[in-house]
């Protein structure tokens, strides 16, 4: 395993856990999240999606996030309004 260190945008996941090799659809609501997927986008379309402890935190900090997530590509993006994206893409594993 690579113990590359590299900078990536990230969305906070609620009620939904990415593991590697998955293709899924995911909606986006939260202004931070989608940001996050428009740099994505301007960069490598690589992305890390992390579970967030709890469903009812709105705006999570670090300790609201667990420690281990996904790397991911961005394939493909939707825009559905103008506060919400849905993203597909798959889905590598990551470690912190």
């Amino acid at each position: 395993m690579d113990n590359e260190t590299r900078s990536l945008p990230m969305v906070a996941l609620r009620g939904l856990t990415i593991m590697p090799e998955m293709i899924v659809h995911f909606d986006v609501s939260r202004e931070r999240s989608i940001a996050a997927i428009q740099q994505a986008m301007v960069e490598e379309q690589e992305i890390f999606l992390v579970a967030q402890k709890s469903i009812e935190t709105e705006n999570p900090g670090q300790d609201d996030v667990y420690e281990i997530g996904t790397v991911a590509s961005v394939k493909q993006l939707i825009k559905l309004s103008k506060s919400r994206k849905g993203s597909r893409g798959r889905k590598e594993p990551c470690g912190s």
